[in-house]
């Protein structure tokens, strides 16, 4: 995992959920040009990995993990 999204995961596991804006304001790497572009392709892997939920166009939250143990099936 590239360090920008390690950056993106913390967080986004400190608030509730965040929109592009808010994640690119609190993050300490930037880009020259079309920020929205390049943040929205790291949501995008994150998304594809199962780290991030996307809850609409543009906001984003961390996926809750389920606890150990849990049954995930009816017939176990």
């Amino acid at each position: 995992m590239h360090w920008k999204q390690k950056e993106v995961l913390e967080y986004l596991s400190e608030v509730d959920q965040a929109d592009l804006s808010e994640i690119y304001q609190n993050v300490s790497f930037y880009y020259y040009y079309n920020a929205h572009k390049h943040l929205g392709a790291i949501m995008t892997r994150l998304v594809r990995a199962g780290r991030v939920e996307r809850i609409k166009s543009g906001h984003f939250k961390i996926k809750a993990k389920l606890p150990q143990g849990q049954q995930l099936e009816i017939f176990d």
